[in-house]
């Protein structure tokens, strides 16, 4: 079943993996969903959208806007397009590898994210306060 029509707005989230997240496994689709007013405290990642090959449909017209953050240890905004299943922040001396990305043709495995809108968001205190990604053709 698709994710669709969702309204999130005035939500205070503390010391989570996500102050808000899309995927990993997202095979309905996830469209027109609504983020305002929240504030993430604590969180791994701020906005985190993570996907793989095989992961799902389209994700499509997300709407974000008046996020505040505060004491990220991760990425403000992360687009995870190899997902691996591993927590977001690496443990003290861990050692992470960037994954293989490989050049395959575009197919229905490919992830799809399209018309993602994000404004107006503060983040007071990140490992990297601007928008990451493995992939960033994404956009």
């Amino acid at each position: 079943m698709p994710t669709k029509n969702v309204i999130i707005r005035g939500c205070t989230v503390y010391a989570s993996h996500g102050g808000f997240v899309v995927g990993s496994e997202m095979s309905g689709g996830v469209n027109n969903v609504y983020v305002s007013n929240c504030t993430f405290i604590g969180s791994d990642i701020g906005l985190r959208f993570k996907t793989t090959r095989g992961r799902g449909g389209v994700v499509e017209n997300i709407f974000i806007k008046d996020i505040y953050m505060k004491d990220i240890p991760g990425d403000a905004i992360l687009f995870d397009m190899y997902y691996m299943g591993k927590d977001p922040v690496p443990q003290h001396g861990e050692k992470r590898e960037l994954p293989k990305v490989e050049m395959l043709p575009v197919d229905e495995t490919t992830p799809v994210f399209r018309n993602i809108n994000i404004s107006n968001v503060y983040c007071n205190g990140a490992k990297k306060p601007y928008l990451s990604g493995v992939y960033q053709k994404c956009m």
